[in-house]
């Protein structure tokens, strides 16, 4: 007979490799404890348990939704599983407004939330049970957030793409022991870390976009012992790290903080910057762990409306190889192509009329033509328009004199018939070029 670990041994490893509680590995969590469930009897209870814990509510176009959404939770009630944890996803609209007045009876049964909205109309405070809650807002277009808003017994709150209002107050929360400021502008309140001085706050993490961080108050958080800072110096408008360097500022830590954590490009944070936070954190104990990000050499903008112009989409320093793109994306001006990074490998441009890139025709039959990077391979173009004839200077015309000045490979379709053009797939054409 094969010798088999004890059952407690066993379920204590899943345990251990169940992906972590976070937003992204929600359902990767559920499928695998589905999973579980169904190979032996012995597994099983404990399986359904883990899986009671949690429930996702989608709010869909009908009216419903939140009413199916209360069933269930009757029913693991009535089986005597008590819930743990909530992720609300929906859309703005009249029914949204609905399901937001009745989350705080739907959340507040739970421990933890993960609010996934672009309503406006985001009021939590009547969630009293609530102590972890994570918001995003995919579209930016949740008001001005203000702390009311919020249940004061949190003890970790994560915001993601959420707008402080000026009044936003951390002293509400006197339990706050993390908190993640993920893409959030600096148009909070300005003496947010006066703030959060008065809370209990262990662990801060700040990415990208977040209010004013200086130095002079960062030391005042006696309570921090993890402090994890993400930024591109593109996105990010700081003068954090600097000040680190400058010989006329006494700059000191936190006297409790553990892991200092900067996650940076490789050009937002330079050695100078890096060297005199090593010293710091040296003479404090303090650990520090320095990742870079991994250089971008894919990208596919597939269906972006935006209104950021390609400068700042794609930098001309960047060390971008494939670039490949289908309406709607920004439109093409005369030097846009010129002023893309010189690494680009590959260019592809899928559009259904050709206004996207009229902008590419000289104005004056006698200005300089058009110049593409000096390595690109291969340049492609698929519309559904028909060409334009053999006028010299529309935009087929213009694109194929360049590649052929150039020595780059085109291929230029226009003309394609509806269906060819909808199966054309983005990422399957910057995987064949790419590997």
């Amino acid at each position: 007979m094969t010798p088999t670990l004890p059952l407690e041994l066993q379920l204590h490893i899943f345990e251990l490799a169940l992906p972590p509680l976070i937003y992204r590995r929600l359902d990767e969590r559920a499928s695998l404890l589905q999973s579980l469930s169904l190979v032996t009897r012995s597994w099983t209870a404990w399986a359904q348990s883990q899986l009671h814990e949690h429930i996702s509510i989608l709010h869909e176009a009908d009216s419903e939704s939140l009413v199916r959404a209360m069933k269930r939770l009757e029913v693991k009630e009535a089986q005597g599983y008590p819930l743990k944890r909530v992720a609300l996803y929906f859309d703005a609209g009249p029914d949204a407004r609905a399901v937001m007045r009745d989350a705080p009876g739907i959340i507040g049964q739970a421990f933890e939330a993960w609010l996934i909205s672009n309503e406006r109309a985001v009021q939590l405070h009547r969630a009293v049970g609530l102590r972890r809650l994570h918001i995003f807002d995919p579209t930016r277009s949740v008001q001005r957030m203000d702390s009311h808003h919020l249940p004061a017994q949190l003890t970790y709150l994560a915001l993601h793409s959420i707008t402080l209002a000026s009044t936003f107050n951390f002293e509400r929360f006197p339990r706050l022991e993390t908190l993640l400021l993920d893409q959030v502008p600096p148009s909070g309140p300005i003496e947010w870390l006066q703030q959060v001085r008065h809370t209990p706050v262990r662990v801060l993490c700040c990415k990208i976009y977040f209010p004013i961080l200086d130095a002079s108050s960062f030391v005042q958080l006696a309570r921090l012992e993890h402090f994890a800072l993400v930024i591109d110096e593109r996105l990010t408008r700081y003068d954090f790290l600097p000040s680190f360097t400058k010989s006329e500022c006494a700059v000191s830590l936190p006297p409790r903080l553990r892991t200092f954590t900067l996650y940076a490009a490789s050009e937002s944070a330079s050695k100078a910057e890096c060297d005199g936070l090593q010293a710091l954190c040296s003479q404090h104990k303090t650990k520090l762990h320095v990742k870079a990000f991994p250089l971008l050499e894919t990208l596919i903008l597939d269906d972006v409306k935006t209104a950021n112009q390609w400068q700042s989409l794609v930098p001309s320093d960047s060390q971008l190889r494939i670039l490949c793109c289908r309406e709607p994306f920004p439109t093409l001006e005369t030097n846009t192509i010129s002023v893309f990074p010189p690494s680009l490998l590959h260019l592809a441009f899928a559009c259904r009329t050709l206004s996207l890139i009229q902008g590419i025709r000289p104005s004056d039959p006698s200005m300089t033509p058009l110049v593409l990077p000096p390595k690109l391979a291969t340049l492609t173009l698929l519309s559904t328009a028909p060409c334009l004839g053999d006028e010299p200077h529309n935009p087929v015309a213009v694109l194929g004199a360049a590649c052929w000045r150039s020595g780059t490979r085109s291929h230029i379709r226009t003309d394609v018939d509806s269906a060819d053009f909808a199966a054309w797939d983005p990422e399957e054409f910057a995987y064949s070029v790419g590997a």
